[in-house]
């Protein structure tokens, strides 16, 4: 290993240690978590994700094991590893410029929802570095060893997280800039095609050999594409504008001003290339190429979910959005074109440190909805035990609410908010074919059950305007009463 890797693995290493410290310390589960480590069950399989159910069960054995924060440090150590490529390949080799490449693409605040998991956060990094490792693979010719790499790595990724392939798509987009518009390669266009042929060879392979395996409500549900009918472009844009919601977020709150700043640079620094290196060129193509570029950030954006667009309910989680961290590759690598290597670090210093701040500030706001979440199971748990009833059933309606401590938070930083999980909420309160509970109504049911209590989710309104309600426990946070014979919960937060 010559010196500038070791450095470039030392200093990456360190700084996502550093961005990633709130999660080696959290007390919290996320999600899935509950239900996998009470269980031990996988389940991956019916998401479509039979490469992360055979790696847990190699780790694991017949029940799934915690080796949280293990999972995710292995997760972020996949992708330094990877990124070292595009260190060599987008950055000249230069040690920090890779350095600071590499931790955008860990740091997207979109991924603090994947950070978060103590399982799956292995298995949603490592297909990133797949990808970045597929787009790296260079080749003259379509048929050839290396495309053949490609393609097992997309294999790779579809099979462990299929949101990862986004990133693989915005990622080519960057290398055909870099090597088409910027550097002028005239034989890329061999090993771009290449890629996209080997896409959608996997995607077919895919299809064809897994598709049987999706199983559940919630897997079915989200797999099925847009039908082709009069209303398929009113669905496909509704998608967009609905992934643009997700985007609009990060210009929302306190440091808003720091990504219209970003996004001033950058354009800044688009303009003066395309003036440069570009447009200079009188014949039809360099237009082209430059009205491409010069909206190229709108069209990498657009891309960083459009694959998910064509699908009739797509995922609109956070943690799905691992294409964003290409695009904030690509506002970087525009610095670096521009100002050189030194200029374009400390253009991208205030970017750095609002990185740490949501990466801080989420773990800690959400630990503390999980911990508060742990305490008012404890309370109702205990004020039911000293009212027994005959009647064994306890309706829940509402969600608990954002606590003061978190109020603050989720007020600058916007995003936060809508990643911390709402535990009781009824989108998440539904039981699939499977059997597999999601994580809210697993827990709550499992936290009675030394009370043999059924729980049943229902509206605020079919308890709070029946007569038969008499409240006998109330705080903040929610009112227990008894509802004829059985027992309900009315959380203050949101039905």
């Amino acid at each position: 290993m010559n010196s500038d890797k070791q450095k470039y693995y030392t200093y990456s290493t360190i700084i996502a240690l550093c961005y990633f410290f709130g999660f080696f310390t959290k007390d919290f589960y996320f999600m899935d978590d509950f239900y996998r480590s009470a269980s031990g069950v996988f389940l991956w399989n019916q998401n479509g994700r039979p490469l992360t159910d055979f790696i847990f069960k190699l780790l694991s054995g017949d029940k799934i094991i915690d080796f949280y924060p293990l999972t995710l440090i292995v997760g972020i150590g996949s992708i330094i590893i990877a990124a070292d490529k595009l260190r060599n390949q987008l950055f000249d080799g230069q040690i920090w410029p890779g350095v600071i490449a590499t931790f955008l693409i860990i740091a997207n605040p979109y991924l603090l929802a994947n950070a978060s998991f103590r399982y799956d956060s292995l298995t949603m990094f490592l297909p990133m570095a797949f990808v970045i490792w597929a787009v790296s693979i260079q080749s003259s010719k379509i048929i050839s060893w290396q495309n053949v790499g490609v393609l097992l790595l997309l294999l790779l990724s579809w099979t462990t997280y299929q949101p990862a392939i986004s990133l693989f798509i915005v990622l080519e987009c960057i290398y055909f800039i870099h090597h088409r518009l910027l550097k002028r390669n005239q034989t890329y266009y061999i090993q771009f095609f290449s890629h996209i042929l080997a896409l959608i060879i996997s995607y077919l392979i895919y299809s064809f050999f897994v598709h049987h395996l999706i199983a559940g409500l919630y897997s079915l549900k989200h797999s099925q594409l847009l039908a082709l009918n009069s209303h398929v472009f009113s669905g496909f844009m509704d998608n967009i504008f609905s992934f643009l919601y997700i985007i609009h977020l990060l210009f929302m709150g306190h440091f808003r001003y720091i990504f219209y700043y970003l996004f001033f640079v950058v354009y800044i620094g688009i303009i003066y290339i395309d003036l440069i290196h570009i447009r200079n060129k009188n014949n039809h193509i360099s237009k082209l190429y430059s009205y491409i570029f010069l909206f190229s950030p709108v069209i990498l954006t657009l891309f960083s979910f459009l694959i998910f667009c064509i699908l009739k309910e797509p995922v609109l989680r956070y943690r799905v959005m691992l294409g964003f961290s290409g695009v904030l590759l690509y506002a970087f690598y525009i610095l670096y074109k521009v100002f050189g290597r030194k200029i374009s670090i400390y253009l991208t210093l205030p970017i750095l440190l609002i990185l740490f701040i949501y990466s801080n500030s989420y773990t800690k706001a959400q630990e503390n909805r999980y911990q508060l979440y742990m305490n008012v199971i404890a309370s109702i748990g205990q004020t039911l035990s000293e009212h027994p009833s005959q009647e064994k059933i306890l309706y829940v309606a509402g969600d608990i609410p954002i606590q003061s401590i978190n109020t603050s938070i989720t007020h600058a930083v916007p995003l936060i908010d809508q990643v911390i999980k709402r535990y009781f909420i009824q989108q998440y309160t539904q039981e699939t074919p499977s059997g597999m509970y999601s994580s809210s109504l697993y827990v709550f049911k499992h936290s009675f059950l030394t009370h043999n209590y059924t729980i049943k989710f229902v509206k605020k309104s079919e308890i709070l305007n029946a007569n038969n309600f008499s409240v006998i426990s109330q705080n903040e946070y929610y009112s227990l009463g008894q509802k004829g014979s059985a027992f309900a919960v009315v959380f203050s937060g949101e039905d």
